[in-house]
């Protein structure tokens, strides 16, 4: 598993235990993924900050389809599994 998959999966699984919305908006969860890449993966800050990043991001997201999914076919909002 690549750095970039660590880290998205890592933030997804943080915010899914310490919320308790049963959804979250595409920018919050990306938002806390470059925090998260700060601290523990800065070499990955400037891609996640760039629209393919974003994009990248959000590729992931539905690929992890045990613990998340799109609200709705935009992917701005999304629902803890």
């Amino acid at each position: 598993m690549s750095s970039f998959e660590v880290v998205v999966e890592t933030v997804v699984a943080a915010l899914r235990n310490i919320t308790p919305r049963e959804t979250v908006e595409l920018g919050v969860l990306h938002g806390f993924c470059v925090d998260a890449a700060r601290e523990a993966y800065p070499h990955l800050v400037m891609f996640l900050s760039s629209v393919e990043g974003l994009n990248a991001f959000t590729a992931h997201l539905y690929r992890l389809t045990a613990v998340i999914e799109a609200v709705d076919v935009t992917g701005s909002t999304w629902r803890f599994l």
